[in-house]
Formats: C-alpha cells, structure tokens, sequence
C-alpha cells in the first residue's frame, strides 16, 4: 500500500490535478445537462462516474508499464485485426447516432471503435517513426537531444518512401474505415494526429514537404470538386446529415426551425450566461431547445449556468495538461516517447478545437465531444488511458535524473 501510495505522489501533478478537476466538473455538468432528457439524471451521471473511475484506473495502470513493450508484431497483428473486425461489425450490427454507425452498446454501455484507434495510431506511428533516428553520443558518452531535422538516418529517396509508406498506407486503411461510417470528425481527427507526427519527426525535407503538400491539396481539391459538390448538390445529397451540417454552419439563423437548430440555441445559451452565468441547474436552452445537452453541446450548458468564466477556467486547466505534455515531449531524449507526447498533445487540442470550434459556430459541427468534460465512455477512458502513457515517460525522465544525481554524487 504505501508503494502505491508513493506511487501515486510521484505522478506530474500539473498533469493529474487538472484532469481530477476537469473530470469532477464533467460528473457534475453531466447531471445538470442530462436533467431534461427524458431519463434520471442520475443514471447519466453514474454512468459518467463509472467511466471516471475507470479512467482513472488507465491513467494510474498505464503509468507503470513497459510502454517499449506495447508495440511488437504480436500486439500490432492482435489490434489490427481487432480494428477491423470491429469497423466491419460496425456496418451490421453498429448504433446509429446522427447519421454515423460508430457505436457498439453492450448492457447498457456504448463503445465507440473509433475513439481507440486515436491512442492506438499514436502508439504505433510513433513506434515506426522513432525507429528512424540515431542520436548524436557526446564525448562522455551521453546522448545529445535529437534534432527534428539533422538525424533523419535515410538520406535517399527510396529509403525514406521504404521506411515512411507502410505507416502512411496503414493510417490512410484506418481512417478510411472511421470516415465511410460516415463519421467525418473522427476521421480528421485520426488524419490530423498522424499529419503532426509525420511533420514533428522531420521526416520530410523541405522538397518532400512541399511535394507532399502540393499532392494533398490537389487530392483535396479534386474529391471535393469532383465527388463531393455534385452529391451534395443532388437531392439526395442535400438530405445527407453531413450536407445539412454545413448548410446549418454557414447559415444557422436562416434555418433556425430545422438544421440551424442547434447552433441557435447553443449562441442563445452563450448570451443567456454571459459572465458569470444563471446558476448551477438554471439553464433554459437545455430544457428540450439545445440537442445533445450532455455531450456535444455541454459546453454551451456551462456557458449558459455558470457563464463565460467557467469556459475560461476549463480552458486554461486542459491547456495546462496539453503544454505539460508538449514539455515532457521536448526534454526527453527518446524519439520514441517524445513522438507519443506529441501525439497525445494533438489528439486533446484538436477535439477541443472542434468541440469548441461547433459551439462558438466558428467550424461546422462534427459531434466531436469535449476532453474529460462530455458524457462518454470511450472517449474518457482513451483519453485517460493516453495521459496514463505521459505521466509514464514523465517518470522515466525522473528516473534517469536520479540516475544521473546519484553517479555524479
């Protein structure tokens, strides 16, 4: 007991206090948005507290494994098909929310495929980029923190494409798989952590960067113009889920009765709160005018109850988590652990962003959920589970100080 205590103490505290914060006002902001749906809130706010705890129980448990150890061939073979057995599933025996087949519900619980496949990609990107550094040994025999551009080991083009394509084409099979769900919001998230580790390990030059660039753009461009504009044109493309979020994103108040419902009420709630908002529970936009009060939209029932103060608050404690986990990223010499900070940094900022993003109206609306704060169990036990995987490479720098005190002493 007292090593687990000891344990538990030498966790980074400015990674561990905020995320028992964010996730004790996520408990409660759960009970208060879920008060008009149609069930006890009580029973969405237990359930919360079952993924807390559970998180938690990640958080603690991935801070002590060998992460060296997660990623051979047995383990990569073992969730990969996983993965795929599970988007194929998807297709046929999937829960259908707001257009996309993404959830599993077992007793009661519902699992969202593509929420694992974030950490899992982190892991595993990672892995297969790191193993293409070496690192400069100083005179006494230590290692010198790699650069992100000078120690890239391939220097031929063949090379690089041999090391850099398998990687490339295993992204590109699974956020095809979360994007024809259709879910869009996970799948740009999944592009957009491994677009990040892809530039942070410097594994493009400025002439592959640039060609790389110019190919997506044109790919982009060409999908859109050519596949994309004309369904979404056509009848049918215009009753799609995805077209009609757009259309509510460009012009909420015009449809305010239908699509543009939403976004309206969410923009009501924000002006209704103000500063300092109407009170814990008082909200008015939650009571039926505000879809998904718990878990898309919690943001704006925060804003609304407890006001503009509140979202700066929130805002701040996950920013402290986010730069605590660039930081570990910067000073640790392993490419490795430095990659995976950065992932798990990227998978947090941009679920916020396009949280965010969709409340404020700034970015169409993805049904992206807010970090530790939204009702949800996937996404708070990956989560968990990735700042688990942080707080162990922030011990192993401790470690190795020690280390490195103790034989200087």
């Amino acid at each position: 007991m007292k090593k687990i205590i000891n344990n538990l103490y030498n966790l980074d505290l400015w990674i561990v206090m905020p995320y028992l914060i964010l996730c004790t006002t996520g408990i409660i902001m759960v009970y208060s948005a879920s008060s008009n749906l149609g069930s006890s809130p009580l029973k969405f706010m237990l359930k919360q507290l079952i993924y807390v705890i559970i998180g938690i129980i990640l958080l603690v448990g991935c801070s002590h494994i060998r992460i060296h150890k997660l990623m051979n061939r047995t383990v990569i073979g073992c969730f990969s098909a996983l993965f795929l057995i599970a988007f194929f599933a998807l297709k046929f025996f999937g829960q259908s929310i707001n257009g996309a087949a993404g959830w599993f519900t077992i007793a009661g619980f519902s699992l969202q495929p593509s929420e694992f496949s974030k950490l899992f990609l982190i892991i595993y990107i990672s892995n297969e980029l790191s193993k293409n550094y070496k690192y400069l040994i100083d005179d006494n025999g230590g290692l010198h923190r790699f650069h992100w551009l000078t120690f890239w080991r391939h220097r031929s083009t063949k090379e690089w494409a041999k090391s850099m394509l398998p990687p490339i084409v295993y992204s590109i099979v699974i956020v095809g798989f979360i994007y024809v769900q259709p879910d869009l919001g996970g799948s740009i998230i999944n592009a957009a952590i491994v677009i990040v580790l892809i530039m942070a390990s410097g594994a493009f030059n400025w002439k592959q960067a640039v060609g790389t660039s110019c190919v997506c753009i044109v790919g982009l461009l060409s999908f859109v113009s050519f596949y994309y504009i004309p369904k979404a044109l056509s009848p049918a493309g215009q009753n799609n889920y995805q077209y009609q979020r757009i259309v509510a994103w460009l012009q909420p108040f015009q449809h305010a009765q239908d699509v543009g419902k939403q976004l309206v009420n969410s923009f009501y709630a924000q002006s209704n709160g103000g500063v300092f908002g109407v009170g814990l529970g008082n909200s008015v936009e939650k009571t039926g005018y505000l879809p998904e009060p718990n878990t898309d939209f919690i943001m704006a029932v925060i804003a609304e109850e407890l006001g503009l103060i509140a979202i700066i608050i929130i805002m701040v404690l996950l920013g402290i988590i986010v730069a605590r986990t660039v930081l570990i990223g910067i000073r640790d010499h392993d490419a490795y652990y430095s990659l995976i900070c950065y992932g798990v940094a990227t998978y947090m900022t941009v679920e916020m962003l396009f949280n965010m993003g969709g409340v404020v109206g700034l970015l169409p609306i993805t049904g992206v959920t807010f970090p530790f704060i939204s009702y949800g169990g996937s996404s708070m036990i990956t989560l968990s589970a990735a700042l688990g995987l942080v707080l162990n490479i922030d011990r192993t720098q401790r470690r190795r100080q020690f280390a490195v005190q103790v034989k200087e002493s």
